[in-house]
């Protein structure tokens, strides 16, 4: 399926898919075999599937959820996309971009 996309989405997501993988084996202090690896990239390119095609999200939120998919995943857990969005929002008095949490 990675061959139908145009080689800028098929490179973002590629990224997106190794950032994830590489912080997951960083998180579990995990030797790197490459059944490990392929495993981890089917579990993430899964997750891409249902939020591209069956949500339609951005790849931008695909990047962000990528990393949280992985992990619930891994720990066999159930995974939802995230619901929520957050989007980062000027100060009236400083004029600064800022995260939602900070107040």
């Amino acid at each position: 399926m990675l061959d139908t996309l145009d080689i800028h989405t098929r490179a973002r997501i590629i990224d997106a898919i190794t950032r994830a993988i590489d912080h997951s084996f960083t998180q579990d202090n995990a030797v790197q075999t490459d059944a490990e690896i392929k495993q981890r990239f089917e579990i993430c390119f899964k997750a891409y599937k249902i939020l591209r095609h069956d949500l339609g999200w951005s790849l931008q939120r695909i990047e962000d959820e990528m990393p949280l998919a992985l992990r619930a995943l891994l720990d066999g857990g159930r995974w939802e996309p995230t619901e929520r969005r957050t989007s980062w929002v000027t100060d009236g008095a400083t004029g600064l971009i800022v995260p939602p949490t900070i107040e």
